[in-house]
């Protein structure tokens, strides 16, 4: 009977670590977004929090998010991978600079003049692996019109209690836990 258990017990360990699976935030629909444009007089940045569950190394190759832009491609997208600093983002993880999305596929039509919905596709150069805990993808992107380039948002009726996601400008601190919104991304 030892020997059974210790079989299934081995084996779903071995298959916790191998699964393939993603995390993040489907969209709502909203066509909100907070500013993430960079390489200009001012820069953005937003970063949204994800959780790795124990017995689980999550292996990240590809992002995907949501954004509100003109028709033009983006010039580039910065994204960095943040450690957890007493719930709110902290120091770099990994950064990835001027990388150029694989895709940029229009998502949903929006009322707003000039900005659309799109999901940008962007392979990493590297793969990381994540152990169990909370980490933030901080998120920049360089628009290729004057439209600028906004994260998508969920809307304020997003159930996720807890999860809060954060904006800053240039250098100051980062800014947010007060909303309970998601920023819509995969990883």
């Amino acid at each position: 009977m030892r020997r059974f258990l210790f079989s299934v017990i081995l084996l779903t360990g071995i298959f916790s670590f191998g699964q393939q699976c993603s995390y993040g935030t489907t969209s709502t629909n909203s066509a909100n977004g907070g500013n993430i444009s960079t390489g200009g007089d001012f820069e953005y940045a937003s970063a949204s929090d994800f959780d790795i569950p124990f017995g689980t190394i999550f292996t990240v190759n590809q992002v995907k998010f949501n954004l509100l832009k003109g028709t033009s491609d983006l010039n580039y997208v910065n994204i960095s991978f943040l450690a957890d600093a007493q719930g709110q983002p902290g120091e770099a993880i990994q950064s990835f600079n001027e990388l150029i999305p694989v895709t940029q596929e229009l998502v949903y039509e929006t009322e707003i003049e000039g900005l659309d919905v799109y999901r940008v596709t962007l392979d990493l150069p590297s793969a990381l692996d994540f152990p169990k805990g909370k980490y933030y993808l901080q998120v920049q992107a360089n628009a290729g019109d004057e439209n600028g380039a906004w994260w998508e948002i969920t809307s304020e009726e997003t159930p996720s209690v807890g999860r809060f996601d954060f904006a800053k400008f240039g250098d100051e601190p980062w800014f947010g836990g007060f909303s309970y919104y998601d920023q819509v991304f995969e990883v």
